[in-house]
C-alpha cells in the first residue's frame, strides 16, 4: 500500500501539510447525505489513522473560484455535490446521458481492473447541434456524432461535450436517456443547421 505525505487528503489534491488539511477539515461538511466526494481520502483524517478508500463525506472549501461557479443555493455543496445539482437542474433537449461499460482500475495497489458500468453526461446546444464553425473550437473537435433518445428523437451533432460520469450516489437521480448509434456513416453534405 502506498504511503501518501502526511496531511495529504488523496490523489488529486494539492494540500501537502497538516495545517492545510486541519484548515480543511474544520470547514462545514457538505450537504449532501449521501455525499461521498472524498472516498480516496486517507490516511490521517480527524487526527486518526483511516484506511485508504473508506468513504468520507466532503466539505465545502469556498474560495475565490466557488462563489463564481456555483449559485448561492449551491454553495452548501462540496465542489463536486454542487456540480451534479447543478447537473441536474439544468437537464434539457441537449442533454444526453448513456450507460458506458468500461474498465476501472480498482484500489491503488496493485491495480486490478474489473468491467464498470457507468452513466455518462454529454451536452450540445439543441438550438444548433451542427455547427459550421472552424472543428477546433468544437467538442471532440468536430467529429459528428448520431445521437438515439429514448424519446424517439434522433439528433446529429458535431458540438458534443463530455460531462463527466455521474458519481454513485447520484446514479438514483439520473436515469440513461440515450444512445449512440454506431457504424452509420454520417454524409455532412446532407446535414444543415436542425437535422
Amino acid at each position: 500500500m502506498s504511503v501518501m505525505p502526511v496531511g495529504h487528503p488523496g490523489p488529486g489534491s494539492t494540500i501537502y501539510d497538516q495545517a492545510k488539511w486541519q484548515e480543511l477539515l474544520a470547514k462545514p461538511l457538505c450537504a449532501e447525505e449521501n455525499c461521498l466526494s472524498w472516498a480516496e481520502v486517507g490516511p490521517i483524517v480527524d487526527g486518526r489513522e483511516r484506511e485508504l478508500g473508506k468513504p468520507i463525506r466532503g466539505h465545502i472549501w469556498p474560495g475565490e473560484y466557488y462563489e463564481d461557479a456555483f449559485p448561492n443555493s449551491l454553495q452548501v455543496y462540496c465542489f463536486t455535490c454542487a456540480f451534479w445539482h447543478e447537473k441536474l437542474e439544468n437537464l434539457d433537449a441537449g442533454s444526453v446521458i448513456v450507460e458506458q461499460s468500461k474498465e476501472r482500475p480498482h484500489g491503488f495497489e496493485p491495480v486490478v481492473t474489473e468491467p464498470v458500468t457507468e452513466l455518462v453526461c454529454y451536452r450540445f446546444d439543441p438550438r444548433l447541434p451542427v455547427k459550421t464553425v472552424h472543428r477546433s473550437v468544437l467538442g471532440y473537435g468536430g467529429r459528428y456524432f448520431k445521437i438515439k433518445f429514448t424519446d424517439g428523437r434522433e439528433v446529429v451533432t458535431n458540438d458534443l461535450w463530455h460531462g463527466g460520469s455521474v458519481p454513485t450516489w447520484f446514479r438514483d437521480r439520473f436515469q440513461a436517456n440515450a444512445h449512440f448509434v454506431e457504424d452509420q456513416v454520417i454524409d455532412r453534405g446532407e446535414l444543415s443547421n436542425g437535422n
